[in-house]
């Protein structure tokens, strides 16, 4: 029933944005906020492979074209390091920053071209054991349910909770409840069982050369862990593993973080702290609140001007604010009711 109440209500905030922008109140409401806008993509594919197929991270190269000319036209593009640079009384009225996460090779492929035709810059968030040549386990299970059911459900029958889920319902399961030596585990499992998984020479991410090829056409480039685990299910010494940039770190030009899936956890938050970033990138609305590095990012795959404008700018600008009003409520609430809590002004 939440469920169903909360899908109603962005389904009319959503409304309510084509409106505004079919009238022309695109630009007026666009110059309300300041805020930074920051977009999140992954691939962009003309047709999904069976490692991306399902995974709902696609997007073709001509919702993409058509996306950086909806920005192009509203807002002031900037790269994370010129944003990072620019002191606030300078800064564009309506900055929006381009991020990819994963390191796609399809990236360089069919979206730099599209960024480069506009004289935009992005930041791609590199997956160290990607860049070093092995598959990210999320595209290996990806990979084995779709070219391999049969076998893939076999694997997953050993582990409780699995067999009966849907593709998107057992990766989800797995991110969020499983530790990363159990994830180990299983892929380990899969590539047994399945040989052929790892005999397929598919391109799937972007090699080093393809990285410092890109940054010279303006691209940057910033960490996003080595193995694309669930940081809030890491231990310290799964964080030591995950969080390094041994053999990478000369092809990360942007001192920034993205969290794999947008998961954290306060350990999280703490070590890369002291790595020194400048900015955590995260996912949805109001993270802000558990650091004051983190950036939050909306995933976008609208198809048309009306409905990009309607997401960015109706409706998570409105679950946002409902969501920090909320947040408000809890917190007054919670210093109401504590035993011996002083209240202040």
């Amino acid at each position: 029933m939440v469920g169903r109440a909360k899908k109603l209500f962005r389904t009319m905030l959503r409304l309510m944005g084509v409106s505004l922008y079919k009238i022309g109140l695109a630009r007026w409401v666009i110059a309300r906020t300041t805020r930074t806008r920051v977009v999140l993509y992954h691939a962009v594919e003309p047709s999904e492979s069976s490692y991306t197929k399902g995974l709902g991270v696609c997007i073709s190269p001509e919702t993409f074209a058509l996306h950086l000319d909806y920005f192009q036209k509203f807002y002031g593009v900037m790269s994370i390091n010129d944003y990072l640079a620019t002191p606030a009384e300078k800064m564009h009225p309506a900055p929006l920053l381009i991020t990819f996460d994963d390191g796609y090779a399809s990236v360089m492929e069919h979206a730099v071209p599209a960024l480069e035709a506009r004289t935009m810059s992005a930041t791609v968030y590199l997956i160290g054991n990607a860049v070093r040549g092995r598959m990210v386990w999320v595209n290996r299970l990806n990979q084995a349910l779709n070219d391999y059911p049969a076998a893939a459900r076999e694997v997953l029958s050993v582990y409780p909770g699995l067999i009966d889920r849907s593709r998107r319902g057992i990766i989800h399961h797995i991110q969020t409840t499983f530790t990363p030596m159990k994830i180990d585990e299983l892929i380990c499992q899969l590539e047994s069982l399945v040989p052929d998984l790892t005999s397929k020479s598919d391109k799937l991410f972007s090699s080093p050369e393809d990285i410092r090829q890109m940054q010279t056409r303006g691209i940057e480039f910033g960490f996003h862990s080595n193995d694309h685990w669930n940081l809030g299910r890491c231990k310290d010494k799964d964080l030591d593993t995950t969080l390094t940039t041994n053999g990478i770190e000369k092809l990360i030009n942007s001192n920034t973080f993205a969290y794999p899936f947008g998961y954290f956890s306060a350990s999280a938050i703490g070590r890369l702290k002291r790595q020194g970033y400048k900015l955590l990138m995260t996912v949805g609305s109001n993270n802000e609140r558990f650091s004051e590095l983190h950036l939050d990012r909306t995933e976008v795959f609208e198809t048309s001007s009306a409905t990009l404008f309607a997401r960015l700018e109706i409706e998570e600008a409105f679950v946002s604010a409902l969501r920090r009003w909320l947040h408000r409520r809890r917190t007054q609430a919670t210093q109401l009711f504590t035993p011996n809590q002083k209240r202040t002004a």
